[in-house]
């Protein structure tokens, strides 16, 4: 099945998505893990893009994947994005701080009205946390970030959505991608009944 061409039937209709975060939250495992179906141990850091396709209601899309550096100030100067993806570790507090004092209103600074998803990764040590609390402290010294905790943070802002992922379980990751796909296509048929001029004169 070849990715849905665009109007007109010359190009693949591409949705591009692009992550973003602190380092060490996960996001080249997450990228990795959904664009070439593996979970290394070791995340190379050379490629910044992946181009790979996603199926949406039979249909499959091209799907354009980009993260840019660590430095919250490249947003300004990273690739445009139909979706950002703002990930987060779960074993590390300061990681959703972060998300919620910098990256994600840096994006809205920018891009005022692209869609958002918050990503809570390495979801799973919550699991660990509950049957090994002692055992879970003493190596990551902090309580794993709630669902609840990481929803409210996702609430303040508009248009952003939350979602719990752990890179090793490939439902979670192709959860997410076909999410954040199908935020993409909602807001671009949005866009198409009504432009974002006529709207803003409506």
């Amino acid at each position: 099945m070849n990715a849905e061409t665009a109007a007109g039937g010359d190009s693949p209709r591409v949705i591009e998505v692009t992550v973003v975060g602190d380092t060490g939250v996960g996001k080249s495992s997450l990228i990795y893990a959904y664009a070439l179906d593996v979970h290394p141990w070791h995340v190379p850091n050379e490629v910044d893009q992946f181009l790979t396709e996603v199926e949406i209601d039979e249909k499959v899309h091209g799907l354009q994947i980009s993260f840019v550096t660590d430095d919250v100030q490249d947003i300004e100067y990273g690739p445009s994005a139909d979706v950002f993806i703002v990930c987060f570790s779960v074993a590390n507090p300061h990681t959703l701080r972060s998300a919620k004092k910098d990256w994600i209103p840096t994006i809205r600074q920018y891009f005022p009205t692209t869609p958002i998803f918050l990503v809570g990764m390495k979801a799973d040590l919550r699991t660990s946390y509950i049957h090994q609390k002692w055992l879970y402290m003493s190596v990551n010294g902090y309580q794993p970030v709630t669902k609840q905790k990481a929803k409210k943070v996702a609430k303040r802002f508009s248009n952003v959505k939350y979602v719990d992922c752990c890179s090793t379980r490939g439902q979670d990751v192709r959860e997410v991608f076909k999410r954040v796909a199908k935020s993409a296509l909602n807001r671009r048929a949005d866009e198409t009944m009504c432009p974002r001029s006529i709207c803003t004169i409506m």
